[in-house]
């Protein structure tokens, strides 16, 4: 158990570094990682941070959907011409 996702982080950076030390591989499906929320806080699938949607599932799908809409949403002028 970690306190914190920079503990985790690091916790994990150690374990890699032993595994190569001592030539041990993983198995990532057996590999297990639990959330504890602390009071207040809400689990969300996606976010928005700094202008890009990023999601639970590491997929940009969300974000480039965002991204589309908003070009299809602008009025396209072509180049030279005058607008009334």
């Amino acid at each position: 158990m970690v306190p914190s996702v920079d503990s985790f982080q690091e916790l994990v950076a150690r374990c890699e570094v032993n595994a190569r030390e001592h030539d041990i591989m993983y198995n990532n499906t057996k590999t297990e990682c639990m959330v504890i929320l602390p009071k207040n806080s809400k689990l969300v699938d996606s976010f928005t941070y700094l202008g890009h949607v990023l999601s639970s599932d590491s997929q940009d799908d969300l974000d480039v959907k965002k991204r589309l809409n908003k070009i299809t949403a602008l009025e396209i002028i072509p180049l030279g011409a005058t607008t009334a």
